[in-house]
């Protein structure tokens, strides 16, 4: 089991997303794109994943587009494309956000963390009113994007970020229409934005496959309880 916990502006667990966050980044010798998100300006909401245990085991953030704050993929690119490259965020349905400083153990890379990340992503974005949600990675978690409503921006190649070790894309949603999601994820999707509705802080996922040499779903459960810091 695990719990999903939505993070308030100075909850004692934001340490450990930005340990986890640091520690993993810098695993993969890509300490500067963690340095991209570790300031989170106003409005940014913060997804942290404890095992049983209570060990951090994976986390994420929403962060809205501000006339003063560029999104971080946005920082990205503007050192590496020209200003036309860009133009989709012009034209983009307001309001902007991105699903950014997405991270995991190394423990949990087959136990589904990151595209449960995703998901709950989404559903935090629905309940911001996020009309345009991008994400902006690698060939390594784009597929936990895909089931999730994302798909890669039009025109916008492929690009070797952080390091050529990496291919990197940015890819674009809509939270508020999941009508092109298939049933698993637009129900997860739709119970954990049930539940931030209600103002719920701790949400649990079960494991859904027992075969631990592949692989497993984490489904969230239903009765989910409300959670302390």
């Amino acid at each position: 089991m695990y719990r999903v916990i939505l993070l308030d502006d100075g909850d004692a667990k934001l340490g450990s997303f930005m340990k986890g966050l640091q520690h993993c980044y810098r695993r993969h010798n890509a300490q500067s794109a963690a340095a991209l998100t570790s300031l989170a300006p106003d409005g940014t909401r913060t997804i942290l994943i404890e095992d049983e245990d209570g060990r951090p085991v994976g986390g994420t953030r929403v962060q809205p587009r501000l006339p003063s704050r560029p999104l971080p993929f946005e920082t990205v690119l503007t050192k590496l494309l020209d200003a036309q490259a860009l133009a989709f965020l012009h034209t983009a349905t307001m309001p902007v956000a991105e699903a950014c400083a997405l991270w995991r153990v190394e423990t949990a890379k087959q136990a589904g963390i990151a595209q449960l990340l995703v998901q709950v992503a989404v559903a935090l974005a629905r309940s911001m009113k996020v009309k345009t949600l991008f994400g902006f990675t690698h060939q390594y978690l784009a597929p936990s994007l895909r089931p999730c409503g994302f798909l890669p921006v039009e025109g916008l190649a492929p690009l070797p970020y952080p390091d050529a070790r990496y291919t990197s894309q940015v890819y674009v949603a809509a939270p508020m229409d999941l009508s092109g999601l298939g049933a698993e994820a637009r129900t997860e999707i739709q119970i954990a934005t049930s539940q931030l509705a209600q103002e719920r802080r701790c949400m649990h996922a079960y494991r859904t496959s027992i075969e631990q040499a592949a692989p497993y779903a984490l489904t969230l459960s239903i009765g989910m309880k409300k959670g302390t810091k």
